[in-house]
């Protein structure tokens, strides 16, 4: 996902002209709490807060398209199979157009409004011949909703199959379950963190090499 409520209502104060856009909906006394306060609140509850847009879409999942898959879903059907993946488009389709009109788009007020200044480049980032940015974007967002979906098919199949043990009961063991809830978030930010980190190492390894290959052909070239 690319966003979540707070952004959505940090963007609308901002436009209506609010001075404290970023305030919290709730916990309004957060500026002025200690450093380690802030930091504890970050790392042990907002963190989780921060996500709510892709819990209540995976809830909607689970309570709408799970129990109309998930009987048929221990042999591969085309009939479940498409379900799942119309889900998935339709949540991108749904939640990347929105967000890219109200940050984005020529014809937003929101996107020409305060909101333009405090971008980091407020130069409008498809404005080039060919919209080769822009359809880019697009292919490997849509390429990761569907590998999303193929995941979901391929994990959904395992439990019905009874090839991968699963429990119904979110309730029948609490501990694990909140674990395992909560665990995803901070996962979530490790993957993002150290993925990042190994791609602009590889980044800059691939630089080196190529410097390298051009010094070597500068001496050779000389001599």
């Amino acid at each position: 996902m690319t966003f979540g409520i707070r952004n959505l209502v940090g963007i609308h104060r901002l436009h209506n002209g609010e001075a404290n856009y970023s305030t919290p909906l709730i916990f309004k006394g957060y500026a002025q709490w200690s450093y380690w306060q802030r930091k504890a609140f970050d790392y042990l509850i907002w963190c989780h807060l921060a996500h709510s847009l892709d819990f209540l879409v995976a809830l909607l999942c689970w309570l709408w398209i799970f129990p109309l898959t998930f009987p048929q879903a221990n042999e591969w059907h085309w009939e479940w199979v498409s379900k799942v993946f119309l889900f998935n488009l339709a949540c991108e389709f749904t939640v990347y157009p929105f967000w890219h009109f109200i940050t984005q788009a020529r014809v937003s007020p929101y996107a020409r409004g305060p909101l333009h200044e405090k971008k980091f480049n407020p130069k409008y980032p498809y404005d080039e011949k060919g919209q080769y940015h822009l359809l880019r974007e697009m292919t490997f967002t849509t390429l990761g909703w569907l590998q999303s979906a193929f995941v979901q098919c391929v994990f959904m199949w395992l439990w019905a199959s009874g090839r991968l043990p699963y429990y119904y009961d979110f309730w029948s063991r609490p501990v694990f379950s909140t674990f395992i809830l909560l665990g995803v978030t901070f996962w979530r930010e490790f993957h993002f963190y150290w993925v990042k980190i190994l791609f602009l190492i590889k980044f800059l390894h691939s630089i080196e090499l190529k410097i390298r290959r051009f010094i070597v052909l500068c001496i050779h070239g000389g001599q």
